[in-house]
Formats: structure tokens, C-alpha cells, sequence
């Protein structure tokens, strides 16, 4: 790749050819009106990293939580000893131990009427290891849900992203002090989580469930930067200077700090990988990857209507923690491909997987309209985990249909 080349303010159209990596972002006060890319080789790759950036945001970019375990309660009523622990950060006073707060951390908050937070999470590096290190919980994410609100829980947990155990507590009775560039969550105490209780419960470390047991405190102390609330659309030029589709080629285009009308992609024929990440596409999505074996990638990405269609030979699409509030479709319309879809929210659409041997995944995904999903030709296979919600949908052409569990197409 050449050199990045970065921009502060974009006012006119730029044509872009050949091999290319461009990041574009805003200083405070910065602005986007267009942005026009076009090329012509093949073999392209699309990547865009962006903010959901209502006016008054920040993000969440550094900092430390610290953490003081109840070792006690831990080691009499839930069979856990600490053995040893990896802090990666110097613990606010009266804590135990400390944990940097790093990459991928995406948590994004407003001020406009006091804490409003707006999505993501924070990530951290360290560990903790119980029972002579057998066990070993760490680079915790602290995110949000508000399904887990209730009593004195907050709706923020803290989970596991080392060891497999998955959410380990629930964050109760915190106390939110927010400004522009720092945010801290003082006076934290760590509940037990359902989930954690039942393996401890599984493991026969607990003899009794531990849900909301109180086994720690915890404050995050973070540093935050301002997100540009601007908006701009993506779009490409023709022959004649008029707008038009997006053709990638040979280029990765970074946006950071900028919230997304909507995309339009026509990456062209060749081995093609888009990624979509941490973005909001406000209206009305078009993403085509004609020939080549292509790979579509969103991750916490909000769309409204979505659109995509390929037409390589052995795709990869894959969704994961993405939400559409419009409708969308996705022809997928030969070869043998993989549609994945992994913790998202879907409102109505259409999913045909076209010719060709293919898989379709539902795992922690939930349809809350009307969904028809079509294996197409050839043999194909639908699998639906047993945290799949998909409203009784449309199912036809499928020569294998797997539910894990309970049955999940209710």
C-alpha cells in the first residue's frame, strides 16, 4: 500500500486510481461535503471505521479501570481462589488492581441532557487466574444492555473475552461523572451474573446460585476524545462527472469521526473484501461484489435499509453485532457461500442464497418482521442456534435445517 494520506477538509471531488490506503477525518470544526473515489484494477479492498457521531459525542480512547475482588465471598461460597493476576495499569487508590483501557474500545456518550450513552464498549488488557491459574477470566469488556436492567443492576456488565465465560458481573449502583474529554464510573459494585452463576453452578465450584451476589468493586477512571458530528456521503463519479456508484479498486478507504447518510459499493469484478465497522448508515445501503470470491464483513454497524448482492463464487458474508431498522435484502446468486449472521437486530427482508452449496447461520440473531430466507439451488443448509429469535420466517430450498436447543424459529 502507498503511503495514507490523511485530510481535514474535503470540498471538492478527488479521483483515486491504483494501489491507495486513504484515511480521512475531521479536526474540531472540520467538515465533509463530498467525497468521490473511482479506479480500475481488481482485487479490492473497502474498510470503514467510523463513529456513530450525534452532535455532542465522544468516544471513549484510554484510561484504567481498577478492581478490588471480595476474595473471601469468592473463595468460600463460590469455590474461586485467586492465584495470581496480570494488571496492566496502576489501580485508583484503595484498589486492588488495575487494568489498561485499549483497542477495540468504542463506548460513545452525549452530554446533551446529562450521560446519554450512544453504543459500544470498553476493552481492556490483564487477567485474573483462580484455583492454582486452572482458571483464567481477562481483557474484560465492560458494555451495555438494557434487558439486564433491574433492581440495583445498572445495565452495564463486565464479560470475559479470554477464557469463554462470558458475562461475569453485573455493574450495580454506579455513579457517572461525564465530561467532553473524560468519563468516570465511581462506587461500582460487581454482582454475580446469571450467567456466571450457573457456571460456577456447572462446575460444582458453588453449591447454591450466586446471581447478584456483591463479590468486588470497581471504578473506571477514562479519557475521551470530542467526535465531529458532520455528515457526508460516499459516492462515485461517471465519465461525465456525475455521481454514481462507488467502484473500489485497489484502495482502502478509512473513515473515522463521521456519521454516514448511506453507502453505495460496486467493487467490481476480482477477490474483493469490504469491512463496516463501528459506523451508522443513516438511510439506504447498496453493496454489489460482482465475480470473485468476495467477503462482506459489518461489525456494530446500524443501517437503515440494507441491499447487498453478490454474485462471486464462494462469498463470505458475515454479520455481527449489526442492526437494519429498514429492510434488507441479500442475494447471494452462485457459488458456494456463507451468510453468518451473529447478534443482530433485523426488522424484514429477504435472504436467497442463490445456487451453489451453501450454509446460512443465525446465532443470537432476532427478527422482529416478516423474513422469507431461500437456499436457492444445489444442497443447502440453514443452521439456527438456540439464542436465534426469527419470527417464524419464510424457510424454502433448504435440503438441511439445524436448530440447536429450543426450537428458535418462533
Amino acid at each position: 500500500m502507498n503511503p495514507t494520506c490523511p485530510m481535514e477538509l474535503l470540498e471538492n471531488r478527488r479521483l483515486l486510481a491504483g494501489d491507495v490506503t486513504v484515511a480521512i477525518e475531521t479536526a474540531a470544526g472540520g467538515s465533509f461535503t463530498e467525497i468521490a473515489l473511482d479506479g480500475d484494477a481488481e482485487g479490492n479492498t473497502l474498510t470503514a471505521f467510523g463513529e456513530n457521531t450525534a452532535a455532542g459525542s465522544s468516544r471513549v480512547v484510554g484510561g484504567a479501570t481498577s478492581v478490588t475482588l471480595d476474595t473471601a465471598t469468592l473463595s468460600t461460597a463460590a469455590g474461586l481462589t485467586v492465584s495470581s493476576t496480570n494488571g496492566t495499569a496502576t489501580p485508583a487508590g484503595g484498589f486492588g488492581v488495575g487494568f489498561n483501557i485499549e483497542e477495540p474500545t468504542s463506548l460513545r456518550y452525549g452530554l446533551n441532557s446529562g450521560f446519554d450513552l450512544r453504543g459500544g464498549e470498553i476493552r481492556h488488557t490483564g487477567t485474573v487466574s483462580f484455583n492454582a491459574d486452572a482458571i483464567t477470566v481477562g481483557d474484560f469488556a465492560i458494555g451495555f444492555d438494557a434487558d439486564r436492567v433491574g433492581g440495583s443492576a445498572s445495565g452495564f456488565f463486565i464479560a470475559d473475552t479470554v477464557g469463554g465465560l462470558g458475562i461475569l458481573f453485573d455493574i450495580a449502583n454506579p455513579s457517572v461523572t461525564a465530561a467532553t474529554g473524560s468519563l468516570q464510573i465511581a462506587n461500582v459494585d460487581l454482582l454475580v451474573s446469571p450467567e456466571f452463576a450457573q457456571t460456577l453452578l456447572d462446575l460444582s465450584l458453588a453449591s447454591a446460585d450466586l446471581t447478584g451476589a456483591d463479590v468486588g468493586d470497581a471504578q473506571v477512571d477514562a479519557t475521551a476524545n470530542p467526535l465531529i458530528a458532520d455528515l457526508f456521503v460516499v459516492q462515485g463519479i461517471d465519465a461525465d462527472g456525475e455521481r454514481t456508484l462507488l467502484n473500489g479498486s485497489g484502495f482502502e478507504l478509512i473513515f473515522r469521526a463521521a456519521r454516514v447518510t448511506g453507502i453505495d459499493a460496486n467493487l467490481g469484478d476480482g477477490d474483493d473484501d469490504i469491512t463496516l465497522r463501528d459506523y451508522v448508515f443513516e438511510t439506504t445501503s447498496d453493496i454489489l461484489l460482482p465475480l470473485g470470491a468476495n467477503e462482506l464483513r459489518t461489525n456494530n454497524a446500524r443501517f437503515g435499509d440494507l441491499d447487498i448482492n453478490g454474485s462471486g463464487d464462494g462469498d463470505l458474508f458475515s454479520l455481527t453485532n449489526t442492526a437494519v431498522t429498514g429492510t434488507l435484502s441479500l442475494f447471494a446468486s452462485s457459488g458456494d457461500d456463507d451468510i453468518d449472521f451473529i447478534t443482530g437486530r433485523y426488522a424484514n427482508g429477504t435472504i436467497d442464497a442463490g445456487q451453489g452449496n451453501d450454509e446460512v447461520t443465525f446465532s443470537d440473531t432476532r427478527f422482529t418482521g416478516a423474513f422469507s430466507i431461500s437456499g436457492g439451488g444445489d444442497t443447502d443448509s440453514l443452521f439456527a442456534g438456540d439464542d436465534a429469535r426469527l419470527n417464524r420466517p419464510s424457510i424454502n430450498n433448504f435440503e438441511t435445517v439445524t436448530d440447536f436447543g429450543v426450537d428458535p424459529i418462533v
